[in-house]
């Protein structure tokens, strides 16, 4: 049996892809074919999956397709190698559902103290009005030296 990054089972036909079979796929006009391509490629390789990110929150808000806890999962694996773009995702939209915020705001904690620096930056521009959420994140993530990066 193949496993996944997230320790579990892999469920996911084609768990093994290539980055440009995930890329065709997040193309599809199917919203599971495009949820499982962002899992798979956040989850086989969360360093270059910020192509496939877009379409990973977008999976964790679409109940209908029932990946949503899937995608969490599969932020906070390639959350930490992507916080620029999650604090952007974030700060640049007006609304987000309570879930695909948590979600972000895990995976910046998953990020440990490599985050921090960013968050840091953030808060002195568009991530004011975040200063509450960012400064839970923080909490969360303890005194320098105290966490580790992504993994």
């Amino acid at each position: 049996m193949l496993w996944c990054a997230l320790g579990a089972p892999c469920v996911f036909a084609g768990c093994a892809k290539g980055e440009a079979e995930w890329a065709a796929d997040l193309g599809s006009p199917d919203p599971y074919v495009r949820g499982l391509a962002s899992i798979g490629w956040a989850v086989q390789s969360p360093r270059t999956a910020d192509p496939a990110l877009d379409v990973l929150l977008e999976t964790i808000d679409r109940s209908e397709v029932g990946l949503e806890r899937a995608a969490a999962a599969a932020l906070q694996v390639a959350g930490p190698h992507h916080v620029e773009a999650l604090l952007t995702a974030l700060t640049g939209e007006a609304f987000l559902t309570e879930d695909r915020r948590g979600a972000i705001l895990n995976a910046l904690v998953n990020a440990g103290a490599t985050a921090v620096p960013a968050i840091a930056r953030c808060l002195q521009g568009p991530g004011r009005e975040h200063a509450g959420e960012l400064g839970e994140v923080l909490r969360r993530i303890g005194p320098p030296g105290a966490q580790r990066g992504p993994r």
